[in-house]
């Protein structure tokens, strides 16, 4: 068998189409590993030897976007060998398009390495250890561009959820420590995922009972879903911020009492939608998380149609209302 190459053929939707011929490099470099595995030694899970990437030049991606402006362009990739073998090995094929709506503002995102901590014992995947938490990194990005710039780290501890004010100026953020700080000023319900509406008025966040993390005789789960875990369902609550007076906290229906864990609200920017992540249990990046709608005032839900197979959460809208990012898993390992 003979050294990979690939043909990278795009196809528009006008007329024409360029095939790129692209032989193997293996896995691309991270700069992470180099920081965090300095001396080279094997990480407890590697990287599949079959990874590969290309990225087209600059003047290249220039030509194809221009020709893909609300226009389809298709993409086949064709892996063959150098041997004689005329037949490919695999293809497969995307399309997409550009749109001509701006986004409007760059992505504030957080960058996490893929560091593993395995338990020998069970084989299970444990969560990034605390002395790792110095290599996350918050960056911001412009889609436009190719690079991004880290604008904060070294944090001490896990920072998750952010909101930020209409106007950009300031940011709030989910500081968690591992001592039962969730519990705001009732220590009987945990409070977490707060985000503004886009008039400053409201405040949407989660809520659920507050629960010890395992009991004495509780077996450890693990995966996500494990019987064992400790169930918790959280339900959604606007407050009204009223100057800092604060209000009543309501529940939103729809979005509530419903059997499941509703987290991680966002409001569209016109003030008429509310969007939020429901799994059955917990939150945080769940395997059966996905991403609902509602009503801001409350009412009947839909299931969003852009929705991957897995982990749909950590979503984000554009300030003109016109784009929606978040973070998904589209295949089961």
């Amino acid at each position: 068998c003979g050294e990979l190459t690939q043909v990278i053929e795009f196809s528009f939707q006008d007329s024409g189409k360029i095939s790129v011929l692209v032989p193997s490099h293996g896995p691309p470099p991270f700069r992470v590993d180099a920081e965090i595995n300095p001396e080279g030694k094997d990480l407890p899970l590697e990287r599949p030897e079959d990874v590969e990437m290309w990225e087209p030049s600059g003047e290249l991606w220039g030509f194809i976007k221009g020709k893909s402006v609300e226009r389809i362009c298709s993409v086949t990739i064709t892996d063959f060998t150098d041997s004689t073998e005329p037949n490919p090995l695999t293809t497969g094929s995307v399309k997409f398009n550009i749109s001509r709506d701006p986004v409007g503002a760059p992505i504030f995102y957080r960058d996490v390495p893929f560091i593993p901590t395995v338990n020998q014992r069970t084989e299970s995947i444990l969560p990034l250890e605390g002395m790792n938490m110095r290599y996350i990194l918050w960056r911001l990005r412009d889609i436009s561009r190719s690079e991004s710039k880290v604008i904060l780290k070294d944090m001490p501890t896990c920072a998750n959820c952010h909101t930020f004010s209409k106007d950009g100026k300031w940011l709030g953020m989910d500081i968690d420590g591992t001592f039962g700080d969730k519990g705001a000023d009732d220590t009987a319900f945990v409070h977490c995922s707060p985000t503004w509406s886009p008039d400053g008025q409201t405040i949407i966040f989660s809520r659920a009972k507050a629960k010890d993390p395992y009991t004495p005789d509780q077996k450890a789960p693990l995966h996500a879903n494990d019987p064992e875990e400790t169930q918790i369902q959280y339900d959604l609550y606007r407050i009204p911020f009223n100057g800092g007076l604060g209000g009543k906290a309501e529940r939103i229906a729809g979005a509530s009492e419903n059997g499941m864990s509703n987290n991680f609200a966002k409001v569209t920017p016109d003030h008429k939608f509310i969007i939020w992540v429901q799994c059955r249990n917990g939150l945080l990046m769940r395997p059966d998380s996905k991403l609902w709608i509602v009503p801001m005032s409350g009412g009947t839900p839909r299931l969003m149609n852009c929705n991957t197979p897995l982990m749909n959460s950590w979503h984000s809208i554009s300030p003109n209302g016109r784009w929606m990012v978040f973070s998904s898993k589209c295949f089961s390992p």
